[in-house]
């Protein structure tokens, strides 16, 4: 599912591995800081939503 926020957007999906938590993704590391503060950003080179 996508979130489009005045400041951004974000991707929330099921986590692979453990379906009873989600990632929630973007494309731009700056997005998840502003709805997110203080969290811990992790980049993934090889994904599509690298954050």
């Amino acid at each position: 599912m996508w979130v489009f926020l005045h400041d951004g957007f974000v991707s929330i999906v099921a986590h692979r591995h453990e379906p009873e938590n989600v990632m929630i993704r973007a494309r731009n590391a700056q997005h998840l800081d502003h709805l997110f503060p203080g969290c811990e950003v992790t980049k993934l080179d090889e994904a599509d939503y690298r954050y």
